[in-house]
């Protein structure tokens, strides 16, 4: 079982990460597909649902360029944290333009985290390709919103619903908040 710590708009493919039963062959031609919209990179990834830690991170590091992350297992859980790095200078216009002015308590400064239970493999590569996911779908997410709110308050509230189906504390607040800066109060 796989758990982040925010929601995520495509959490179906994040369970069948976290779903043993589920065969590596397709679920290793979806992610490839997701990640680069093609299948030929589908042995890397299945290499990784396999356990191949090196290749993980290199995946990681190639998808997400300026994160910073953390890997770690104890005897319940592989735990993978990452964080856009403020201090890589390659990277960080991008990352301002991703995050802009968010909640001090958003993902985009306090990280995204992901935890599979229980730990598989000799290594935590399975809890490194959810969290790069993860990671890469909040990117898709923040830059649909960014590109729907320079075409106004209807467009912003779309790109919430398509990702958002469902109410939290923070969609909440942010649909308060945009309804506050189009004046719409």
């Amino acid at each position: 079982m796989i758990t982040p710590n925010c929601d995520m708009p495509n959490n179906d493919l994040l369970q069948r990460i976290g779903d043993e039963s589920y065969s590596r062959t397709a679920l290793a031609k979806e992610i490839a597909y997701y990640f680069w919209r093609d299948h030929d990179r589908a042995p890397d990834i299945k290499r990784v649902l396999a356990g191949d830690f090196v290749r993980a991170v290199r995946l990681f590091e190639e998808l997400l360029p300026g994160w910073a992350y953390k890997v770690s297992r104890c005897s319940l859980s592989d735990d993978a944290w990452a964080i856009p790095d403020p201090h890589d200078a390659r990277h960080i216009r991008n990352i301002l333009d991703l995050a802009g002015r968010v909640h001090p308590s958003s993902v985009w400064k306090v990280g995204v985290d992901v935890e599979v239970r229980p730990p598989r493999g000799e290594l935590p590569a399975v809890s490194i390709l959810a969290l790069t996911v993860l990671a890469t779908n909040l990117i898709k997410w923040r830059r649909d919103l960014i590109a729907a709110r320079k075409r106004g308050k209807r467009e912003v509230m779309r790109a919430l619903e398509k990702y958002e189906p469902y109410e939290t504390q923070e969609r909440l607040a942010l649909k308060k908040a945009i309804r506050h800066a189009f004046g719409a109060d």
